[in-house]
């Protein structure tokens, strides 16, 4: 009823929540929560995609700082990245939670647990800054390119820290505020990210909303050390788009079946066109390749 009420107000309107089974007065089978997704009076509202977050990159709260997901380090989640880059509406590894894309909010970090920064900083304890800055850009865009609404928390593009505050909601500007001095000093994460969102916008794939075309449209294919192509058919660009994830720190070789042509890589958005039949994608990155459906 809230959401026809706000619609006729604003038509575009967008309405999500956090959509946990909280103890209320309420029946079950009227709750907005994530246990009634498939509700067609709830196929319009978002919900707070909590398994995204933890197949991405592991648990959030303080005590499973330590448990990492596909993209740091698990590849045992491959099947699960496969099923939440779809919008969790296809049964790979995991049940389908949703009927559409639109329902689906895809996040790594909020405003409450660690930041992206300070959970990478004990679940890959051993890495460098440099190579956790390098996790975070590919976990980063894989949010943005998955299939529904994603969410990035300020800071989160630039790997900002709250000094290892999870439940921060007290500790004011020292922990929370926003650092543009680190931002000044991270202009590359800040492209990167913009590219990313750029290439999202540019290919109708992305945005596909239903389990039925998403079937017909995607395919998965397992590479060595763990990585995966997601192989996309774009209908609007007539073109066949290949993303490869390769969240090892192992390089991955990958042979086309024809050549595409290379539009992004761990440096962002190629301007100069680069076409290859064979690509090596570094490890902890992401490349993404395109061609032309006509033989």
């Amino acid at each position: 009823l809230l959401y026809k009420a706000l619609k006729e107000i604003k038509p575009d309107i967008m309405v999500y929540g956090e959509g946990w089974d909280m103890p209320t007065c309420l029946a079950f089978e009227e709750k907005s929560s994530l246990n009634n997704t498939f509700d067609k009076d709830l196929i319009d509202i978002g919900f707070f995609n909590d398994r995204f977050r933890d197949v991405l990159k592991g648990k959030t709260d303080d005590s499973n700082l330590q448990a990492k997901g596909y993209l740091n380090g698990d590849l045992n989640y491959r099947d699960g990245f496969k099923h939440v880059f779809v919008g969790s509406t296809v049964s790979y590894g995991f049940p389908a939670m949703f009927d559409s894309t639109k329902q689906t909010i895809n996040y790594v970090e909020c405003h409450d647990n660690a930041t992206l920064f300070d959970k990478l900083a004990v679940s890959n304890k051993d890495e460098t800054i440099e190579t956790r800055l390098r996790r975070i850009k590919l976990i980063n865009a894989c949010t943005i390119l998955s299939l529904g609404v994603p969410l990035i928390h300020a800071g989160q593009e630039v790997g900002l820290s709250k000094n290892g505050v999870c439940n921060s909601y007290n500790s004011g500007d020292a922990i929370n505020g926003f650092r543009y001095d680190i931002a000044a000093n991270r202009k590359d994460m800040i492209k990167y990210l913009n590219d990313i969102i750029r290439l999202k916008k540019y290919f109708s794939c992305f945005y596909l909303d239903r389990k039925e075309e998403i079937v017909s449209n995607i395919e998965f294919e397992d590479l060595q050390n763990g990585a995966v192509a997601i192989k996309l058919n774009d209908s609007e660009r007539k073109c066949k788009v290949i993303v490869i994830v390769n969240p090892s720190d192992a390089t991955v070789k990958y042979q086309f079946d024809k050549y595409y042509r290379i539009i992004f890589n761990e440096a962002g958005l190629l301007e100069s066109e680069t076409y290859s039949q064979l690509v090596l994608v570094n490890g902890i990155t992401m490349l993404v390749a395109c061609a032309s459906n006509k033989e």
